[in-house]
């Protein structure tokens, strides 16, 4: 007879800990490298703090200090490029920062370019994916007035230098501020396509670009309407679906999620159905709520969401997964 040794200890959890980020106002965006072993934090305060993991710990390593306003997003660029960030302001400007090895001084972070066509403020910006192979560091940077620019680094090697290279002007009222963001996708099955989310715009709320790399003939995609103001989109990593996925963060508490595939034989038209998610995970009143932030896993079977607003004062975070059914539910523990 087998040995009786008592109850058995629970599994280990993952060990959870908490960050004071420094900032003195608001932390607006946090965006992790290639390989998770740096991140950066960016807020109100106008300053971005690099973190590195030393010693399984984290460890803040600078502060930039360039932007005049409120610093919105902080995105990194793939590793090919070395270090390198860029990030966007409501000081109407998009920043490129590298991080160079001195022999002397050892890592340092440098601003290398100061992009300054948008007369608007900056509310988004997004390098292009590695997986595309468009063989270029090019950036798409999107501005208040609905204007989403495409910058393309003249020389890899020296980031000082950036062509303002095309532009897609989204389609939207003439008045009022849209505050568009922006995501990639990653899937190589179907053209380069951005997704392009605006506010006070119900007939053409999401849009979704077929991306020219030439500069020539950008076209509208697809469009979806009667959504309420988009905080956030962001496209899940395409792991070999022969569709994509499209996560919405609205207003009113509402997260959106889209399953797009192209139409087989016309790979010009597509095929958009919404995805069940379950609805009543938020209880009480939703009218001040907003789902602030979308975002994946690595493999596009997680998907988490953040929602703030006066009845969540501290905010509150849900991921969600499929049923084999196919309905994204969150996850209770």
């Amino acid at each position: 007879m087998a040995e009786d040794k008592g109850p058995q200890a629970a599994p280990a959890q993952p060990a959870v800990s908490a960050l004071d980020a420094g900032h003195k106002d608001w932390m607006n965006d946090v965006a992790f490298n290639y390989y998770g072993t740096q991140f950066a934090t960016c807020g109100g305060d106008h300053e971005i703090h690099i973190w590195r993991q030393q010693n399984s710990s984290w460890q803040q390593t600078s502060t930039l200090r360039q932007h005049q306003q409120a610093v919105l997003r902080v995105v990194w660029a793939h590793p090919e490029y070395g270090n390198v960030i860029a990030s966007c302001s409501l000081d109407k400007y998009v920043m490129i920062w590298e991080e160079r090895v001195d022999p002397v001084e050892g890592a340092k972070w440098e601003q290398k370019a100061k992009l300054a066509e948008s007369s608007t403020p900056v509310t988004d910006v997004a390098f292009v994916p590695h997986s595309l192979r468009l063989d270029a560091l090019l950036l798409a940077a999107a501005s208040e007035d609905g204007v989403v620019r495409f910058y393309l680094a003249h020389d890899v090697m020296n980031l000082t230098s950036w062509i303002a290279k095309t532009e897609i002007r989204i389609k939207a009222p003439a008045q009022g501020s849209h505050r568009p963001c922006i995501s990639w996708s990653t899937a190589r099955s179907l053209p380069p396509l951005i997704a392009i989310g605006t506010r006070r715009n119900p007939k053409e709320s999401v849009q979704i670009w077929k991306f020219d790399p030439a500069g020539r003939n950008h076209e509208l995609y697809h469009s979806m309407s009667d959504l309420e103001d988009v905080y956030d989109v962001a496209f899940a990593p395409s792991m070999g679906r022969s569709s994509l996925l499209l996560a919405v963060a609205c207003a009113r508490g509402s997260i959106r999620l889209f399953e797009i595939s192209a139409l087989p034989g016309e790979p010009t038209k597509t095929d958009v159905r919404e995805v069940s998610m379950q609805r009543d995970t938020l209880s009480g009143p939703t009218e001040n709520l907003q789902v602030t932030r979308v975002s994946w896993n690595v493999t596009g079977t997680i998907l988490a969401t953040s929602i703030a607003g006066l009845e969540l004062p501290t905010g509150q975070h849900i991921l969600w997964q499929p049923t084999t059914s196919g309905t994204w539910i969150p996850q209770t523990d």
